[in-house]
């Protein structure tokens, strides 16, 4: 059911109108985070029996080169970044698990995410460099050039379980390809342009939800078929942001009408499925956001952090005055993490 409608504004946020989403409901997207890792008996990977300080530490990865994105798996964490380079937390380090990407010609990946279950990965990035990797079992498999597209992927989204996943590719023209996987193949969709041209920034998905953000303000929504019949079908909905003229540089969509967006002007916008609420959170730009309920954290230029309780933005203290990429939020078993440039990774102790 639709959250009723607010009476008042929240104060400080500015309401903007915007076209309504399908009326469609989906269950809350959960991360089901496993307790069978070794992690999980002390609560936090890497900590073993040592005590380790609270708050956030630098713990470095073992790449020179910019991370862009980042997301949870039941196996950790999960970077990737500059040459192809795939690094994820394995016991007390990080550590390189794929040095040159899907197609192993390494082309520089943008996007990482994760099946809903935790159990696959999905990478996208430079000249249609596309894979899906299993972190338990150690396996890759190489969709780079899916149906014979080779533009860049700025971002990928995915929503499913490993092994029936639907999968959504965004290039830099605001063009999405869709895809569902089903007993070890991948059946692709036709293109489609939501943003009417404009430069594709960040794309997610839930249920059977689609949700795209481009570099002008907009955000678009799609809730249908995996593979439209006609390229010029109806689908996609124009859900914002009226008078907003500032880039949109991720998107993080916990069902069709709870949707959080982060600007290049310091600032999250909140979808409640009647209209968007904009909170200022930081003075420089925002690159990155994750929620889950009402935990949050976004990231952006200058070492900048911040962790959303009770209901109101809060700059955490980094280690980095490091500009990150993306960010995700932990789970029993693994820290918060941010990534970003010169191979910069913090993670949230305690």
């Amino acid at each position: 059911m639709a959250p009723d409608r607010p009476a008042a504004d929240p104060p400080g946020r500015d309401r903007l109108a915007a076209d309504r989403l399908s009326s469609d409901r989906f269950t809350r997207r959960e991360f089901l985070a496993t307790a069978g890792s070794a992690a999980a008996a002390v609560g936090l990977a890497g900590c073993g029996n040592r005590t380790v300080p609270h708050g956030w530490l630098d713990v470095g990865a073992p790449v020179d080169g910019a991370l862009r994105d980042v997301a949870v798996t039941t196996a950790g964490p999960h970077a990737v970044g500059e040459g192809g380079a795939v690094v994820s937390r394995r016991g007390d380090a990080w550590r390189t698990v794929l040095g040159n990407g899907p197609a192993g010609q390494g082309n520089g990946l943008h996007g990482v995410a994760v099946t809903d279950d935790g159990r696959r990965v999905w990478l996208a990035g430079e000249s249609g460099a596309a894979g899906a990797y299993d972190p338990v079992s150690d396996t890759l498999t190489d969709v780079s050039g899916p149906a014979g597209h080779t533009s860049t992927w700025t971002d990928v989204a995915v929503a499913g379980r490993a092994g029936s996943e639907r999968v959504a590719l965004l290039d830099g023209s605001g063009e999405v390809l869709p895809g569902r996987a089903r007993q070890g193949t991948v059946r692709w969709g036709e293109l489609t342009k939501p943003t009417g041209g404009e430069p594709g920034t960040a794309v997610d998905a839930v249920g059977r939800t689609t949700v795209v953000t481009d570099a002008a303000g907009g955000v678009y929504g799609h809730t249908g078929p995996v593979a439209p019949a006609e390229r010029d079908e109806p689908g996609w909905t124009t859900m914002g942001l009226r008078g907003v003229e500032t880039a949109l540089r991720d998107v993080v969509a916990m069902e069709p009408d709870l949707i959080t967006a982060v600007t290049d002007d310091g600032a999250a916008f909140d979808y409640d499925g009647y209209g968007w609420f904009r909170t200022p959170v930081a003075d420089g730009a925002l690159h990155a956001v994750d929620r889950r309920a009402d935990d949050a954290l976004t990231a952006g230029v200058d070492g900048a952090v911040y962790e959303l309780a009770d209901h109101s933005w809060q700059e955490a203290d980094t280690p980095t005055g490091a500009t990150f990429h993306g960010c995700a939020l932990g789970t029993d078993a693994y820290a918060d993490v941010a990534v970003g440039a010169n191979g910069t990774v913090i993670e949230r102790f305690g």
